[in-house]
């Protein structure tokens, strides 16, 4: 997980550059109600306007749009400032320049980071952390597409402009399908990511329909700070609207490198890919697993808990291995990529008869399914 440290290091470090002198804006009220000039850079994107014949986009604002002031804390966290407001855009839809206002009690020659979107971001918040692991698919738009700025409150009670930009890059991905079935979730997993990153993609009950010339989904990823960011062993996730799973993983060999404010491509054929049924088993990470419902959905679940080396092993009912062994065993790489279930999620193992407790005898336990694959 070495790689992992250093990207989430990288972008760590992206939060310590000041702020660029830019044009002042006098604050409304020093006290309460502030107006501020915030500007996106090139590439930064919380809307995607095609510029015709490249690949290019016009950086705009979207109405809506929020951000929030946080102050340094301890180590690596950020605080809300106190009795703050989220800063709403006022004017400037469609444009790279946007009117905020808020409100907010903010002390002269104090640097402040200002978050966008101000919903996606824990109180207090860990720069350490990618934010942005649940978005939310919109035709043609990226959203919850994490960018930051920093600021200082001059001694005239003035607020630079600010000028955000983004953590990361964007996962274009171009899904393609010829028959008639709509998407609910896309979750993209790799050993470089600490926790896999869902979009959305119910659409209201309705979820996305695919078509045979492909249907174009922008997933915001994390970049190495300023550097590109190389991905491995990447997997791709479609879950549709009746819960089955389609599945394709990038080559060993092959890194999905995702560089800041630039747009990496990649494609997934649900054809050639096919759906999972529950039942169905497979290999992932070399531990073999299964595709069971679980409340609508199918999640993949170890025939097997860990150390066990056979499906009617240790199973719910007295296992020798604790949770730290569990978690220890996903640390080292044995169980790469796989996670631990939830209370509800491993109640429900336990006591539904799935396949994955295998025939077992009387008086035998089967594998609980210890572990599940992390989307």
């Amino acid at each position: 997980m070495k790689k992992s440290v250093s990207i989430l290091m990288s972008m760590a470090a992206m939060f310590g550059l000041s702020s660029c002198d830019n044009e002042l804006l006098t604050a409304e009220n020093t006290n309460k109600t502030f107006t501020i000039f915030a500007t996106t850079e090139s590439g930064t994107k919380t809307a995607l306007s095609w510029n015709a014949g490249n690949e290019n986009y016009d950086v705009v604002w979207s109405e809506g749009d929020e951000f929030a002031i946080y102050y340094k804390g301890i180590g690596n966290n950020y605080n809300k400032v106190l009795y703050s407001t989220e800063f709403t855009l006022e004017s400037g839809d469609g444009t790279p320049n946007g009117t905020f206002t808020g409100s907010a009690t903010l002390n002269t020659g104090t640097e402040y980071m200002a978050l966008y979107p101000a919903s996606i971001y824990s109180k207090p918040y860990n720069k350490t952390k990618w934010p942005a692991t649940t978005q939310t698919y919109t035709a043609g738009k990226i959203t919850n597409s994490p960018m930051f700025a920093t600021f200082t409150v001059n001694e005239k009670d003035q607020i630079p402009t600010v000028s955000f930009k983004n953590m990361g890059g964007i996962l274009r991905l171009t899904v393609k399908n010829e028959e008639n079935v709509s998407i609910k979730k896309i979750t993209v997993c790799a050993d470089e990511l600490e926790n896999p990153i869902t979009l959305d993609c119910s659409n209201g009950g309705s979820g996305v329909a695919l078509t045979a010339d492909g249907v174009e989904f922008n997933i915001a990823m994390p970049s190495n700070g300023n550097e590109p960011a190389a991905y491995s062993n990447v997997s791709i996730y479609l879950t549709d609207m009746s819960g089955n799973i389609c599945h394709k993983s990038l080559k060993t060999t092959d890194t999905l490198d995702i560089a800041r404010s630039q747009i990496t491509r990649a494609s997934f054929s649900v054809k050639e890919a096919g759906f999972i049924s529950a039942g169905v088993k497979f290999t992932i990470n070399g531990h073999e697993g299964i595709a069971v419902d679980i409340d609508g959905d199918k999640v993949i679940v170890a025939t097997m808990n860990v150390g066990a080396t056979a499906v009617n092993g240790i199973g719910c009912g007295g296992s020798s291995l604790s949770f730290a062994d569990a978690c220890d065993s996903i640390a080292d790489g044995t169980w790469r990529g796989w996670r631990l279930p939830t209370v509800d999620e491993f109640k429900t193992l336990c006591d539904v008869d799935y396949p994955t407790f295998g025939d077992l005898g009387e008086g035998e336990s089967g594998g609980s399914g210890a572990l599940l694959w992390k989307f």
